[in-house]
């Protein structure tokens, strides 16, 4: 009996090893690790990270063979002011891959590639030009590129007020914008919706006009 108990606690013991330095080796090396290897091997990056105006960042992008380990210092006329970065692989050794500085009038809209040690631009980054209003009708605007060739003359309760509403760009995203001409003129028209007078709906179109003066 003691002797079956004996290789019972072996087995289990095995298997628990095994598991152990299987996850282990699954594991690899961390980003932490890596963050860490390179701060030695480049002492003036042990600063990282920091909010400290200018802030400094790092990122970190792990590809099959290692981790790619950026040094970013960002600016707020500029998103990116400078970087560096690094290939560390699983076995810690530190590969330098490239610096970036931006330029005074650098705007480009994009992520920064950790790799390839550069911003790359996105392909749909919308032109403020292309956002327009696309609303013929009514108080629910709405912003794209493809603004109505021609609106039909039938007329909506609020239509006044489209002459106020504005589209821009903000986070690379087409949508209206903040405006108190037409925030105005829209809760005023709703408040002549909100009052009408069933029997007498020329009153309505009357408190609109008030609206836009």
């Amino acid at each position: 009996m003691g002797i079956v108990l004996f290789f019972v606690a072996y087995a289990v013991g095995f298997v628990y090893y095994f598991n152990v330095t299987s996850q282990k080796k699954e594991e690899g090396l961390s980003e932490k690790t890596a963050i860490e290897s390179v701060k030695l091997s480049y002492l003036d990056l042990r600063d990282y990270p920091s909010t400290t105006i200018p802030s400094r960042v790092i990122q970190a992008k792990q590809s099959p063979t290692g981790w790619y380990i950026g040094f970013i210092q960002e600016g707020s006329d500029r998103p990116i002011i400078s970087a560096r970065c690094f290939f560390v692989s699983e076995d810690k050794k530190v590969t330098e891959i490239g610096a970036f500085t931006s330029g005074e009038s650098d705007t480009v809209a994009g992520d920064f590639s950790i790799p390839e040690c550069f911003v790359v631009p996105r392909e749909n980054t919308i032109n403020s030009s292309s956002c327009q209003l696309e609303t013929c009708h009514g108080l629910d605007i709405t912003c794209g590129s493809n603004p109505p060739n021609m609106c039909t003359e039938i007329y909506m309760l609020g239509d006044s007020c489209l002459r106020y509403a504005k589209c821009g760009v903000v986070n690379d995203v087409c949508q209206p914008t903040e405006n108190t001409q037409f925030t105005r003129c829209k809760s005023c028209v709703e408040t002549c919706i909100k009052n009408e007078d069933k029997t007498n709906p020329q009153k309505t179109f009357e408190c609109e006009r008030n609206c836009i003066q």
